[in-house]
């Protein structure tokens, strides 16, 4: 009797040996279960939002693209990107060399992308090729249902440049700019409406150059942008329906330094029903021997511009000692004066 029941106990503590090596081969096949669910989801929502941006006469397409990431990341991988916006006859296009977007299985919510360089947009109409360089360009991306959130982008070493269609900003030749770091954040405004697309905005920059010969500058920017609307065709068409949402603009600082020189501005835009930009901005520059000094004064198109500040700003010292002087410009139906007078028109912005 004694034996027996010895060898009863034995083959029961054999049986529980197993039993950690069988609970893991349950979990391995429910988490491949699980992440093959999150796979198809990711895949049919991509899907779904390709189709909704189509209606709106937007196309996004890879030359390949394929889903990886098992065990635990969910990785979407875009070879030779390009984004399609088309109205009526006019088109433009994106292209980018290579799009990976990366998220956890467990919170597709939470959405890392990185862009590899270089990048192109053309317009038709516009001979030049617009290409872009940069070292690292990525975008964290936290979604509210399907809606953003928050988006943070960054880009290192970026330029950019007209070019022939190669992408890649002409060696020996100054771009159009260039910076070392350039980074923006955005959120939903705390006290936006259910719903609403109340963002706040904030950046920064640094190393920006706009000639080879100057000095780097650095700058910084904060602003509101109230009642931003979900699609449009293109930008004339996202414009005019901000402007029947009353979109506006509010630019609370933006300011850039550097060698000595300074630019600051702050203010709030609108558009009319007409198209037409609606506001004022309050600029301010450093002065040197009683005209701007710097970039302003150094662009033949800002030219006038710089000679109504030089006129009609008011003096004022910037905190770290740089001489400043600073005018209101104000934007009405189109028009654009400085003090007393007008320096010109914008054209309107969209068609009604």
């Amino acid at each position: 009797m004694r034996t027996g029941k010895t060898s009863a106990r034995g083959k029961v503590s054999r049986w529980a040996l197993f039993l950690p090596f069988i609970g893991l081969a349950v979990l391995v096949v429910v988490w491949v279960f699980v992440w093959n669910q999150a796979r198809d989801a990711a895949r049919a929502g991509l899907g779904e939002w390709r189709v909704a941006e189509a209606a709106e006469g937007r196309t996004y397409t890879c030359a390949s693209e394929r889903f990886a990431g098992f065990p635990f990341r969910m990785e979407w991988i875009c070879e030779d990107f390009t984004a399609l916006v088309r109205d009526g006859s006019e088109e433009a296009e994106l292209r980018l060399a290579r799009v990976v977007a990366v998220a956890q299985a467990y919170n597709l919510g939470h959405v890392i992308v990185e862009f590899d360089a270089p990048g192109l947009v053309t317009v038709s109409g516009v001979s030049d090729t617009l290409g872009s360089n940069w070292s690292l360009g990525h975008a964290s991306l936290r979604f509210d249902g399907r809606a953003i959130d928050r988006m943070s982008l960054h880009f290192e070493e970026f330029s950019t440049a007209p070019t022939s269609g190669g992408g890649v900003v002409p060696t020996g030749s100054d771009p159009l700019f260039a910076a070392d770091d350039f980074i923006v954040h955005s959120r939903r405004a705390p006290d936006a409406p259910p719903g609403g697309r109340n963002y706040d905005v904030t950046g920064k920059v640094e190393g920006l150059r706009f000639d080879e010969g100057d000095a780097p500058l650095s700058g910084v920017f904060d602003m509101g942008l109230f009642a931003l609307p979900r699609n449009g065709s293109n930008l004339a068409a996202f414009l005019r329906d901000w402007q029947t949402r009353n979109g506006r603009l509010d630019l609370s600082r933006m300011e850039i330094r550097g060698g000595g020189e300074a630019l600051n501005a702050k203010g709030d835009l609108a558009l009319t029903p007409s198209g037409h930009l609606q506001g004022n901005v309050a600029l301010g520059v450093s002065m040197a021997d009683g005209q701007p000094a710097g970039a302003l004064a150094r662009v033949p198109a800002l030219a006038t511009l710089a000679a109504m500040i030089a006129l009609f700003g008011k003096d004022g010292e910037a905190a770290d000692g740089i001489r400043m002087r600073t005018v209101d410009i104000a934007f009405d139906a189109g028009e654009v004066g400085v003090g007393p007078v007008t320096l010109g028109a914008i054209p309107p912005l969209f068609k009604p």
